[in-house]
């Protein structure tokens, strides 16, 4: 990500897998949709919404989450905010 503020990916898909409950370490993928996930429900929706603000301190929208397709889309999406 050269000079501009950002999570490197793999750490952002590490921080998502210490939130969501049922999912084994390195699981995920960049292309990893949520809610494709069997363990996926609205409460690990929250918890992931939230973790943003815990771990990055990013505040993240219902629209602007219901707007992602993937995981790849979430570490944009957070990056971009990090970055304003």
């Amino acid at each position: 990500m050269g000079s501009t503020v950002g999570i490197e990916v793999q750490l952002f898909i590490e921080n998502l897998e210490r939130h969501l409950t049922n999912v084994a370490p390195g699981r995920l993928q960049s292309e990893t949709c949520l809610r494709d996930l069997p363990e996926w429900d609205s409460l690990q929706a929250l918890v992931v919404v939230a973790s943003f603000d815990w771990d990055y301190g990013v505040t993240i929208s219902a629209d602007e989450f219901a707007g992602t397709r993937n995981i790849h889309d979430l570490h944009d999406l957070v990056t971009k905010k990090l970055q304003r």
